[in-house]
């Protein structure tokens, strides 16, 4: 089956500018999926909130920063974690940790649920939690993610101004409060910017990122939680590449995200230490195997700092890092009903017309 990204068509009124290192999730709505994304770097460091609906037609829509009688939103940060938990009408999101503006590195959580206008207008309250237990140190570029048959949020890695973290906390959103599991097994590397992703139900999916020492890494490992959440174990995981074919890179600020059954994880861009890149890659959890995806033109521009999420069978691609500035609020999106038929490159390293512009990226050390 031939691959081929879809860049969609946004009405001049839904569109919105480029932003980066965003935080961001689906969210079940009474209206079907909207992907929501909060703050990043757009001209500087941002607190703006943007609502995306495929099904409505309307492209970006941004959001005012609370309900009347709500209190304050969070300051604007980046490289925050945004994690959707249930359906309306018992929704929320929880926002966690980041790089605030004019504060630096914080550990602040917050409670952010969506009402309507009268004019049907999504509209975000804000409520700032003190949960109990032990909160986690001060951190941005950590990931977040949501064990529903658990009801814990698991949260790993990320750094400080002096320290990187390879520590696994747990929120629970009933009762909120913070937890910390004994861990066992072959513990990954501390890193930032790297990837979680929910497979097979209730496992959590480690990919690359960002280490001090070691610099980008391309490594698999997952996180099994136990039934009474007080321990987990880590698993190292070696997909194999097809015959002949060479393994996926190693990055960081790349996107990773799985079908609706866990099965497939799909891996898009990031940067490998020296540019932006723009190739995709398919992971079978079910066989372990690994392999690059053939994409015809045009492929998205390179790009690092973006976000996937799989919508229904649909993969959708938001904003991104060009290597030198916030790529434009453009949305991509690519059929991924049927993962085990698409067409394979050979997992060489393509060159692709968009490869070019794929600058060299900042430091990754920087904020």
């Amino acid at each position: 089956m031939s691959v081929k990204f879809e860049k969609l068509k946004l009405p001049s009124f839904g569109q919105m500018g480029g932003v980066a290192f965003h935080g961001s999730d689906v969210q079940l709505s009474g209206n079907g999926p909207r992907v929501l994304l909060f703050g990043g770097q757009r001209q500087g460091i941002s607190g703006a909130m943007y609502s995306f609906e495929q099904s409505s037609g309307d492209g970006y829509l941004q959001l005012p920063d609370g309900a009347e009688g709500a209190g304050p939103p969070p300051a604007p940060r980046t490289q925050a974690t945004l994690t959707s938990i249930g359906s309306e009408p018992q929704s929320m999101l929880i926002l966690f940790a980041g790089y605030a503006l004019n504060i630096g590195c914080v550990n602040d959580l917050w409670k952010c649920t969506i009402g309507l206008d009268a004019s049907s207008m999504p509209v975000p309250s804000w409520e700032k939690l003190e949960p109990s237990g032990t909160t986690p140190d001060e951190r941005y570029g950590h990931s977040a993610t949501y064990i529903a048959s658990k009801s814990r949020i698991v949260y790993f890695g990320g750094q400080d101004p002096t320290r990187q973290f390879g520590d696994v906390h747990l929120l629970d959103p009933n009762s909120m409060a913070w937890s910390q599991p004994s861990v066992s097994g072959s513990a990954p590397m501390p890193r930032m910017k790297h990837t979680s992703t929910l497979v097979g139900g209730s496992q959590v999916l480690i990919f690359g990122g960002f280490n001090k020492k070691e610099r980008t890494l391309s490594d698999f490992v997952t996180l099994d939680l136990a039934a009474d959440c007080s321990s987990a174990s880590w698993m190292p995981v070696a997909p194999e590449a097809p015959p002949g074919s060479k393994p996926i890179s190693a990055r960081a600020q790349h996107s990773a995200c799985a079908t609706q059954d866990g099965r497939y994880v799909f891996v898009f861009g990031g940067y490998d230490g020296t540019k932006s890149m723009n190739d995709l890659w398919v992971l079978d959890m079910q066989s372990s195997s690994i392999r690059s995806i053939s994409v015809e033109a045009p492929v998205p521009e390179a790009r690092s700092r973006h976000s996937a999420h799989m919508v229904g069978d649909l993969l959708h691609l938001f904003g991104g890092y060009d290597g030198t500035k916030p790529i434009g609020g453009d949305v991509y999106t690519l059929d991924c009903s049927d993962p085990g038929s698409m067409e394979g490159s050979g997992g060489d390293d393509k060159k692709k017309k968009d490869d070019k512009d794929g600058e060299k990226g900042d430091d990754e050390e920087e904020d």
